[in-house]
């Protein structure tokens, strides 16, 4: 088994930013990402890699002291400061002093009737297969939604040659004034949103209106109006990917991980960084990263004559962009969990399960029961995705859109695929202690 001083899970700017800090103070890191190239999704836009990292960010890194193990999923977080890994069918334990989960965040699952539909795929998947893959849907291409992120999605659409038709966006144009005085005196953000606009200008733009239904080929908006379409972007925002955090048995308020100020969660040696602490944008993400591994560093007793200042203007700087963050959220009010849905409408989509079918199903399970009834009767949560895009929103439907009051399902181990072969053959390795998630 192998084992390392700081284990960070997550390669975005945060992951990025932690690892820059815990190797630049001597310490050794194992930095694992699923995907096959360091940087998430943000520095995924064609940006030229050395070794699998983002060349902007090499700078910062003591490749000395780094493991990069990319392509690899985490499957099983452990009480004695063990992980499981898996990487090409092949599992593996290794230990851990210090733990950083910077997971990052998924878009917001928001059911609608016909969101299931061929052709409907979230902004950011789409955005994902231009990067990639230079994968360019074919047809009229619609994005809607709400979100600031809709902006760069269509740009980066248009500009690999896709048929950009529309652009609906949720928020009415005198709330997005709002915007203007922080754009103005943040110019590195005004310029980057003017880029976006102008590249923008001729494609059709709705503001003040939501979705209402998909159907083939027709988007139904809440105006009324309807938009042709052969390939539908949606984006609702974004929400923390939570369920390593939560096999790792931390607390999680509000839809977020819990931190002290130094990001340090509920549970000694483990630390959270980026958009699992709440959605705030790859800047904020990056600084946050940049506490966390000099907070390591202190505990280390690596600290160098600079870090305390270093340490201090980077708290400064989160704090400044968390009220940035704020005036975004408030701007771009997300919907409830169930705001667009109609009885019809498919909650869980690995199952096919319809938000009718969960709120007559409530008859049969007890009180203070939910979405663990849910699943037990109707399979919600036990697809593909394990319930990570329906798990709150089958909570909302039993909770009278309320998904806190309800009981959920309890995340347990593996939470990625791992075959029996691979679980066999840890057995020649030494078997994790306990075989439920840390608490």
């Amino acid at each position: 088994m192998d084992r390392t001083d700081v284990l960070i899970v997550g390669a975005g700017p945060a992951g990025l930013s932690a690892a820059a800090e815990t190797t630049r103070h001597g310490i050794d890191t194992v930095l694992v990402d699923s995907r096959p190239l360091a940087g998430g999704q943000f520095y995924a836009r064609g940006a030229a890699t050395i070794d699998g990292l983002p060349e902007q960010l090499l700078e910062g890194l003591d490749q000395g002291h780094l493991e990069l193990r990319l392509g690899t999923d985490v499957w099983g977080v452990f009480p004695d400061e063990v992980v499981s890994l898996t990487r090409e069918e092949r599992s593996e334990l290794i230990a851990y002093r210090v733990l950083v989960i910077a997971t990052g965040a998924m878009e917001r699952p928001q059911p609608f009737p016909g969101w299931e539909l061929p052709g409907v795929m979230a902004a950011g998947a789409a955005q994902l297969l231009v990067k990639d893959s230079a994968a360019i849907p074919r047809g009229r291409v619609v994005v809607a939604g709400t979100g600031p992120f809709l902006l760069p999605v269509a740009a980066e659409l248009l500009a690999a040659g896709a048929d950009v038709g529309a652009l609906v966006e949720a928020a009415p144009r005198r709330r997005l004034a709002r915007l203007l005085p922080a754009l103005i005196a943040d110019q590195a953000r005004g310029r980057e949103a003017i880029s976006y606009l102008r590249a923008l200008r001729a494609v059709d733009k709705r503001f003040g209106a939501r979705i209402q239904a998909a159907k083939p080929g027709v988007l139904v908006l809440s105006n009324g109006e309807e938009l042709g379409w052969d390939v539908l972007c949606v984006g609702h925002g974004f929400v923390p990917r939570l369920q390593l955090a939560r096999l790792a048995g931390l607390d999680v308020d509000e839809g977020r991980i819990g931190v002290a100020s130094d990001l340090r969660t509920s549970r000694a040696g483990i630390y959270a960084a980026g958009e699992v602490t709440g959605v705030g944008g790859a800047s904020l993400a990056a600084v946050e990263g940049r506490i966390a591994g000099l907070a390591i560093a202190r505990d280390f007793g690596g600290w160098r004559r600079s870090s305390s200042t270093q340490f201090r203007r980077a708290l400064a700087r989160r704090r400044r962009l968390q009220a940035f963050a704020r005036m975004l959220s408030s701007t771009y009010s997300a919907f409830g969990a169930l705001e667009l849905a109609t009885p019809e409408t498919v909650l869980c989509r690995c199952e096919g399960v319809t938000l009718a079918q969960v709120q007559a199903a409530a008859g049969f399970w007890m009180p203070g029961e939910g979405a663990r009834a849910a699943k037990a009767l109707l399979r919600c949560g036990m697809g593909p995705c394990q319930g990570e895009l329906c798990l709150e929103t089958v909570s909302a439907a039993v909770g009278g859109g309320h998904a806190a009051r309800w009981s959920q399902p309890r995340v347990r181990p593996p939470i990625a695929p791992v075959s029996v072969a691979e679980l066999a053959a840890l057995a020649h390795e030494r078997a994790p202690a306990g075989t439920e998630p840390a608490q």
